[in-house]
């Protein structure tokens, strides 16, 4: 019995000296294979039951006393599965007998078993402790008192490694979650060591190494010093948490290795334990060097841009839009000290002149001088401005009479009657000037303007190189306006208008396609007024509406004609106001004409501006669409001048875009127009549109615009606009 005593209380103590050697052999080898040679087994392994409570596999296997590597097996018809119930098994010898399911034992040829359960500290199973042996087990009771000894320390052991493995998964987590932060990120303790940083963090050191048992200072990483922050340039913020236990934040300028200046907005706020005592503090550093620039940058795109608006470009005085500005703050202080305020708009006499015969230096160097002469001649309280091109503007402040005024005006004619000199050359400068005064002309800073200009544009048709105050010259334009006007109501019953025609051709072959309808007004004591005088006042009195309907019936009329007549006069194309257009009974009375005159709606197409149609999309859309129902072609004119929306574009029922006459009149010359013509015609073939360039006068335009890919062409260089009967000997020559 004392044998057997000492023998069990060595083998103990070789199995806890084998356990705890100072080797590389971790804590579980070391025991399997003690336990292996202390109960002469031919296999020890211990076991963890796996997630799906199914399956077992094991952390350490020991076989025939060496370490080898690990396996899976199921529980189902094996002892384990007993074990697993929390019992401690011993089976001498005939294990398989008992188990001739579990095929495992018949492959390792075993004849005896011994497991000891392992629990949590739940008291739940969730390991073993396996002995496996080839021949019956000699000392049952040895065997399982050993195991059934050692089992609580295993269990504990796999706890704990189960418990570290948690935490640096944890640690892990955490860290990929700070490593996430774009702001340099550092836990540090009241020394000052840095416990924990980020990637962003780490990137920011001073050549440091950086690992996780390296103790490093935070001034150190951050700022390269050997002693922590305590100067006016780098207040430390931890300090004053530390003293506080409240958080902190400032800035800090300093320079990286590169001796780059950087502004780092540094926050601070203090860390606490479970016992709200302060254990460190957890500090951010952004660097706000690239938002300051940036902010710096916008502020100054700013100015530019409110330079941009307020002053002209070329001159550097004040533009039409802070003009107005400064006119209205005029105007309240006038009316609130009931004084007077003069306005004078002033134009250069002749300065195209100058521009083509000494070129646009000289020509900009004038203007300079000009608004220079104008501001050195008034007082400081007054203002000047350019409102482009050969323009300038004045605002007089606190004038008593027209006399003052006058006075001013006439001391600037006299000092400009000294010539400008530049590289050699003389220039005498003239100006035309106009004036119009508040209260006495108008009490609004618009109306103001549009007299002054109105009294400059009379100085101008009197001879320039003087000035006109507004007062008679805007009655005798208002007297002209209105008696235009009541000619133009008598002009339809009158039968004065007259449609002209404009055939377009066929740039390639030369043949007619079509033609435009336009309107003439041949007044009997005025002769034939161009459109360009009295559209805009049909336009504003609404007369437009009867001139159009008018247009549109007679040229239907004539083209019907002409079809019987065996005359091909291809499409008839007519411009469509948006007068018209808003017109409630357009659609029925152009049904009307075009049954009366029993035309075919595909011989007709009508024009309209995109301005027009942009003014009231919704409406437009469904009056366009009604017409294209009719089968009448839509066509939009002017293109390249409105504002229209490529979106709205596409929806509109168009077949045809007509590019503007302002875009063609310098082809193939100038590249702005080149580019504007190549884009418009790319823009139709992708929609599948039609395509006609206007106001075509040279062979030039035409062989450019047809190469480009627009065939159709309207203009001087085929036909001028003509009356019916010329250009039907035009039409049977074909």
């Amino acid at each position: 019995m004392k044998n057997n005593s000492l023998n069990y209380e060595n083998s103990i103590k070789d199995i806890i000296s084998a356990m705890y050697a100072k080797n590389d052999v971790p804590f579980m080898d070391a025991m399997v294979l003690q336990l292996a040679k202390t109960l002469k087994a031919d296999h020890i392994f211990v076991g963890e039951l796996q997630t799906d409570k199914f399956s077992v596999k094991t952390l350490a296997h020991c076989k025939d006393n060496r370490v080898v590597d690990g396996f899976e097996y199921l529980l189902s018809n094996s002892p384990c599965e007993v074990v697993y119930e929390g019992n401690v098994v011993i089976y001498p010898k005939n294990i398989r007998t008992l188990f001739p399911l579990d095929k495992d034992l018949i492959a390792l040829d075993i004849e005896a078993y011994a497991g000891i359960p392992l629990f949590n500290d739940k008291q739940e199973t969730f390991g073993a402790i396996v002995a496996l042996y080839h021949k019956p087990i000699e000392n049952p009771e040895f065997v399982s008192s050993i195991m059934t000894l050692f089992a609580n320390q295993v269990a504990n052991e796999i706890e704990r490694q189960h418990s570290e493995q948690r935490t640096n998964e944890q640690a892990i987590y955490y860290q990929s979650i700070i490593d996430g932060v774009s702001d340099s990120l550092m836990v540090v303790d009241k020394e000052f060591n840095v416990v924990i940083m980020n990637e962003v963090a780490k990137s920011k050191q001073y050549g440091l190494e950086i690992n996780r048992d390296s103790k490093i200072k935070c001034y150190e990483l951050s700022y390269n010093r050997e002693t922590p922050c305590d100067d006016d340039a780098h207040p430390c913020p931890l300090q004053q948490v530390f003293e506080r236990q409240k958080a902190r934040s400032l800035v800090h300028n300093h320079k990286d290795i590169n001796e780059k200046e950087h502004v780092i907005e540094l926050t601070c706020s203090p860390l606490k334990d479970k016992n709200n005592k302060l254990i460190g503090v957890v500090k951010s550093a952004k660097d706000i060097t690239a938002h300051l620039e940036t902010k710096q940058e916008l502020k100054n795109q700013k100015e530019i841009l409110h330079y941009q608006l307020h002053y002209d470009q070329l001159t550097g005085f004040a533009n039409r839009a802070l003009f107005t500005d400064r006119l209205n703050q005029s105007l309240e202080n006038a009316k609130y000290y009931k004084k007077k305020v003069a306005v004078l708009i002033i134009d250069i006499d002749n300065f195209k002149v100058i521009n083509d015969s000494f070129g646009f230096i000289i020509g900009n160097e004038v203007l300079k001088s000009v608004g220079n002469f104008l501001e050195d001649s008034i007082c400081q309280v007054d203002s000047v401005a350019n409102f482009g091109a050969d323009e300038f503007a004045i605002i007089l402040n606190d004038v008593d009479d027209i006399i003052s005024i006058t006075n001013i005006i006439n001391s600037l004619m006299d000092k400009l009657k000294k010539p400008i000199k530049y590289d050699n050359h003389s220039l005498y400068i003239t100006l035309s000037i106009g004036i119009s005064i508040y209260p006495d002309d108008a009490i609004q800073t618009e109306t103001l303007l549009k007299n002054a200009i109105t009294a400059m544009h009379k100085t101008k048709e009197d001879g320039k190189n003087g000035y006109k105050f507004y007062k008679e010259e805007m009655s005798l334009k208002v007297f002209e306006h209105v008696i235009l006007e009541n000619s133009l109501r008598e002009a339809v019953a009158k039968e004065e208008l007259i449609v002209y025609y404009q055939p377009q051709v066929d740039g390639i072959l030369g043949d007619i396609l079509g033609m435009e309808a336009l309107v003439r007004w041949k007044h009997p004591t005025l002769g034939l007024i161009s459109p360009a005088n009295f559209i805009p006042i049909a336009e504003e009195t609404g007369i437009i509406v009867d001139i159009d309907l008018w247009v549109i019936k007679t040229a239907i009329t004539q083209m019907v004609l002409w079809r019987k007549e065996g005359l091909n006069s291809g499409i008839l194309s007519m411009n469509l106001s948006i007068k018209l257009l808003q017109y409630k009974n357009f659609i029925t009375e152009l049904e009307k004409i075009i049954e009366d005159t029993q035309c075919d709606t595909s011989w007709i197409e009508l024009e309209i501006t995109e301005s027009q149609i942009m003014n009231d999309i919704e409406q437009s859309l469904e009056i366009l669409n009604k017409l294209k129902e009719l089968g009448i072609k839509l066509a939009i004119d002017d293109f390249g001048t409105g504002h229209s929306s490529l979106t709205y574009l596409k929806q509109l029922p168009i077949d045809k875009l007509k590019i503007d006459k302002s875009f063609v009149d310098e082809l193939p010359y100038n590249n702005e127009d080149i580019t504007i013509a190549r884009t418009i015609i790319s823009l139709t073939k992708g929609l599948h549109l039609n395509i006609i360039a206007e106001g075509v006068e040279n062979l030039e335009q035409k062989e450019f615009l047809v190469k480009e890919g627009c065939p159709n062409i309207q203009g001087y260089y085929y036909f001028k606009p003509m009356p019916a009967e010329e250009l039907k000997s035009n039409l049977k020559a074909l």
